[in-house]
């Protein structure tokens, strides 16, 4: 069997197949209307050959219409640069050619809603279906505007909202879809206010449900003198689902003592699924926060499972993916974790202050993660009353020589089954013993200065990784992880390759074949 295929194969299949999209012929829906839209247009026609302004045709549309914007800069007035409230269709991109087939192309022919650092720059209201495709929305500005929406009850019902959703804000829409676009340079508070707190620098989604795909969030701002949740994204008890899509140095917050969540997206009492995705170089503050790359905030009872998976993290501080406050605990699996280089005192994975002790509690489960050069790759703790459990499974844990492998901590009950631990100061640790309980089986370890608990069965040597210098900790031939223990009924690994059906998986991330070798056939 080939090991050429696998995961990336399928990353770079949905990738093909999203962006074929934009090389294809716009279509309206069957008894839809179509309005054509262009910076400088006049008039009430509003069609190809006499397209009209943005707001002209905004005026016009009526549910299930497409609006086609061409090429060009598009601002306005008041508090969003378009406002909707009625379900239709957005698509940049038009070339604003009057005859010939209509398509879109938004690398070639961008188009550009400009908050101009006064606005935001959309406002979707109640109860709407709203597609956004082929759009670059930036220098959008919330910092005033619509406060009452983002934190009406908790998460912090004593601060006062200084800026929600820069770029988009969506108030408890049916269906907002956003593809094809980019989301840039926005923030949702840009000033100091007493006990003041942003939402959602690029999207702030209320109370409703979203699907983004092959979308970049970049260089957003939750709040930029203050607390702040959710740099690109900001989610309040909604359902979303993000596939394909990327989140590039975005801040919770960039003010030294502030605090931050979720730099590249902050999910509060959502519903979420988050598929190869990319998450670079996102903080959650300059000194404290959580959730450099995802934070995940529950607000217990009925809190709905969430999955993140297939998604690559890279440099994101303090930690990739932050979970608090889970009573159904998400699964986190599949994914590609390295830390930044400078990397301190920070963790891959967080899980914290959970609700283990309510009925029906379902654990946190890290599944086959590749988790690379963060000071603890995992780190588990909880209080009273807010115990919680994890369970660690065919995870991949490499340090840089300092640091724990899995950190375990007060009020906690860990599972830890078929791991790789290699490179730490400590492998794996319990730090309050009295309170915590941690249960170790089939771990490999390998150059720690401490394995700490080495539980049941461990396993010592040299994983033998392909090629580590170039982030590639797949197994090679010969090494100790391969049918080295019983399967923990993880039926793949993290490239969807499958692990054999009885005893004897390996150990880690990765289940190790063979390079296949492919004799041609002659014909004789």
């Amino acid at each position: 069997m080939s090991r050429v295929v696998g995961g990336w194969l399928v990353a770079a299949g949905l990738f093909l197949f999203l962006w074929m999209a934009l090389a294809s012929p716009a279509r309206g829906k069957a008894g839809a209307k179509l309005w054509f839209v262009t910076p400088d247009g006049t008039g009430n026609a509003c069609t190809r050959a006499q397209p009209c302004a943005l707001h002209t045709a905004l005026g016009k549309a009526g549910n299930g219409d497409t609006l086609y914007l061409a090429e060009g800069t598009y601002t306005g007035g008041g508090a969003a640069v378009v406002t909707l409230t009625r379900s239709i269709t957005l698509a940049g991109g038009w070339d604003g050619r009057s005859t010939g087939p209509l398509t879109l192309d938004p690398k070639r022919f961008p188009t550009v809603l400009d908050g101009e650092n006064q606005r935001r720059g959309v406002y979707v209201g109640s109860g709407i279906t709203v597609t956004l495709t082929g759009l670059t929305i930036t220098r959008g500005n919330a910092t005033g505007l619509t406060l009452d929406i983002c934190n009406r009850g908790k998460p912090e019902p004593e601060r006062k909202v200084t800026g929600c959703g820069g770029a988009i804000l969506a108030n408890n829409p049916n269906t907002l879809i956003i593809k094809h676009s980019r989301i840039a340079n926005n923030v949702a508070a840009a000033y100091a206010a007493a006990d003041g707190i942003g939402f959602g620098g690029g999207f702030a989604l209320i109370r409703g449900r979203s699907v983004i795909t092959a979308t970049a969030f970049t260089d957003n701002v939750a709040n930029q003198d203050g607390d702040g949740w959710g740099g690109g994204l900001y989610t309040k008890n909604s359902d979303v689902s993000i596939i394909g899509s990327t989140f590039q140095r975005n801040y919770g917050t960039m003010k030294n003592g502030a605090t931050g969540y979720g730099g590249g997206a902050a999910f509060y009492d959502s519903e979420l699924f988050v598929k190869i995705a990319f998450f670079f170089g996102n903080r959650a503050g300059p000194q404290s926060g959580a959730g450099g790359g995802i934070a995940v905030i529950g607000d217990p009872p009925g809190f709905v499972r969430p999955m993140i998976r297939d998604n690559t993290f890279k440099g994101n501080q303090p930690d990739a993916i932050a979970l608090e406050k889970l009573e159904i605990g998400p699964v986190v699996k599949n994914n590609r974790i390295f830390g930044p280089s400078d990397s301190s005192a920070m963790v891959g994975i967080s899980v914290h202050y959970g609700m283990a002790n309510t009925p029906g509690y379902i654990f946190p489960t890290l599944v086959n993660n590749i988790i690379v050069g963060y000071e603890r790759a995992v780190d588990v703790h909880g209080s009273l009353p807010e115990p919680v459990g994890a369970k660690v499974t065919h995870n991949t844990l490499v340090g840089r020589g300092r640091g724990t492998g899995i950190y375990v901590g007060d009020q906690s009950l860990v599972y830890v089954v078929n791991n790789i631990v290699v490179g730490f100061d400590v492998g794996i640790t319990n730090t309050v013993p009295g309170n915590s309980v941690v249960g170790v089986e089939g771990t490999l370890f390998w150059g720690n200065k401490q394995d700490g608990i080495r539980g049941f069965q461990p396993i010592d040597g040299d994983p033998r990784f392909r090629d580590p210098a170039r982030g590639d900790y797949r197994l090679r031939a010969g090494s100790p992880a391969i049918d080295a223990v019983l399967s923990a009924g993880i039926p793949i690994d993290f490239e969807g390759q499958r692990r054999p059906a009885g005893s004897a998986p390996d150990i880690g991330a990765d289940e190790y074949w063979p390079p296949s070798v492919w004799l041609p056939y002659v014909e004789r």
